[in-house]
């Protein structure tokens, strides 16, 4: 989103692909899937990695891809044919990595509720959801978790809480979107 790489966690099945598909119809640009490389530095860079979502079929029905856009595989439909400008090619800047947290609706109030989690928590978040982390034993886990806490303290680890619900989905994809513009005009403040 403006030049910045937002990246969601989360269990299988809560809607990660679901969400990104939803801003990437709303004008960012899909960086990857599934898995995201990050590059420590005092800036961590996200870089690019497979182009395509794997949507379940209610997500493809409520946020339809083009035919020439997308494919059937099993149960999932994958979106693997976007045109060059609804793509991140090159690294960019990581702003934010949200856990994603559905809820049960709460109407009348802001579709996302988004809160930043403390340093510990936010740690334990991206230790649990790297997909290296079962394949590691010894120093390397002692390194997987010196990577991790560095990470959590130069990138906001948020708590993004959306309902489940379609009907809201757009709504809560202009808040992130919002979020993010706002960040980025007061930078070039």
């Amino acid at each position: 989103i403006e030049g910045e790489a937002i990246a969601f966690l989360g269990a299988k099945g809560v809607g990660k692909s679901t969400f990104a598909w939803a801003l990437v119809r709303a004008g960012a640009r899909l960086l990857t899937d599934d898995t995201l490389r990050v590059q420590l530095g005092a800036t961590p860079l996200a870089h690019p990695g497979v182009h395509e979502l794997r949507l379940r079929f209610d997500a493809a029905t409520q946020l339809p891809p083009s035919p020439r856009e997308a494919r059937p595989a099993g149960d999932r439909l994958v979106v693997d044919a976007l045109e060059a400008d609804r793509l991140q090619t090159d690294a960019v800047p990581l702003a934010a990595l949200y856990l994603l947290s559905p809820v049960s609706d709460r109407r009348g109030e802001a579709a996302a509720r988004v809160s930043v989690l403390p340093s510990v928590p936010s740690a334990l978040s991206l230790v649990r959801h790297a997909k290296i982390a079962p394949l590691l034993t010894g120093s390397d886990t002692v390194a997987l978790l010196d990577r991790v806490v560095m990470l959590a303290r130069r990138i906001p680890v948020r708590l993004l809480e959306v309902p489940r619900d379609f009907s809201r989905l757009d709504d809560a994809v202009a808040d992130v979107l919002a979020w993010h513009e706002d960040r980025v005009e007061a930078r070039s403040v």
